[in-house]
């Protein structure tokens, strides 16, 4: 199964059940959005739960989404882990809106 059919479905309807009760808006759509990374490849999950696929191979979300853009650009000779970390905290130095502590999670 590739990643895209991964996230449609599994991971979206698992995400359905889990988010269920939270609040949404006037569109029915919640405040959330998730990147997910599978076989290489980067997924958006947004706030109506769509699944995109990032064009780059990777992408970012959040108010510190351009500075983590660039440092994802310019990391891309590093580990996955390594290169979200940093991005991460790229985003948090430079953007009074972000906060850490942020989780990573890798999953083999």
């Amino acid at each position: 199964m590739d990643g895209m059919r991964w996230c449609i479905t599994r991971l979206v309807p698992a995400l359905k059940k889990i988010l269920k009760d939270e609040v949404r808006d006037a569109d029915g759509n919640l405040d959330f959005e998730m990147v997910v990374a599978v076989d290489g490849r980067a997924f958006l999950i947004d706030d109506g739960l769509a699944v995109l696929q990032a064009p780059r191979g990777y992408t970012a979300i959040g108010c510190g989404r351009d500075i983590a853009l660039g440092a994802l650009f310019s990391t891309k000779r590093q580990s996955p882990k390594a290169r979200v970390c940093k991005a991460v905290e790229a985003a948090c130095t430079h953007s009074n809106a972000c906060a850490l502590p942020l989780e990573v999670i890798c999953v083999p």
